[in-house]
């Protein structure tokens, strides 16, 4: 099957405007966070959130490989910690030192406002956790609270960047070809 011989102004003309609906459709899907659900990113927001209550039920939970969040917050950690994992170790819970300080206010009828210092330290244990006691080798310091919602706006960030930059870098590529093909073509 021989393809049709498209000219390359219809055929830049098709992608300009392919790549634009793309752009159009990254900036709804972006609004209404549906990336950051396919990421995993609203996972790692919930983490944060339980990290940072003190008081209420379920507090502060340690994750574990099972848990659906555990995925993608080691992928954050291993991109925006400073710290490296024990390449020997494989991690086997995520959780948060006791808090530095917290403070809770009634702000209502059985509603309560927490606050948790956003230094308070995250760790990752090399032992199961509870029931062992983790001594020196056996965790690492990763970060804290207040590290950890940074990397989340800084991962979000950075995906909003790449994608927007590949969609305007190639949009306006396209456009330049298309413009010096009109200059070329009123030239001649």
């Amino acid at each position: 099957m021989i393809l049709p011989k498209i000219p390359l102004e219809r055929l830049l003309n098709y992608a300009t405007i392919v790549v634009a609906a793309l752009s159009l459709i990254f900036v709804i899907t972006n609004h209404f966070h549906l990336w950051d659900k396919w990421r995993g990113v609203t996972l790692l927001e919930e983490a944060s959130q339980s990290f940072n209550l003190s008081y209420a039920p379920n507090a502060s939970a340690p994750i574990y490989p099972n848990n659906p969040e555990w995925t993608p917050l080691i992928n954050l950690i291993k991109r925006y910690s400073n710290v490296k994992l024990l390449p020997n170790k494989d991690p086997k819970v995520i959780a948060r030192f006791q808090a530095i300080s917290s403070g809770q206010v009634e702000d209502g009828p059985g509603q309560y406002a927490e606050w948790t210092a956003p230094g308070t330290p995250l760790a990752i244990l090399y032992v199961a956790w509870p029931g062992n006691s983790a001594g020196p080798g056996d965790y690492q310091v990763i970060g804290t609270i207040g590290d950890l919602q940074n990397w989340i706006i800084q991962d979000q960030n950075d995906f909003s960047f790449l994608i927007n930059d590949i969609i305007l870098g190639t949009l306006s590529f396209l456009i330049g070809l298309l413009g010096i093909i009109k200059i070329k073509k009123g030239l001649s």
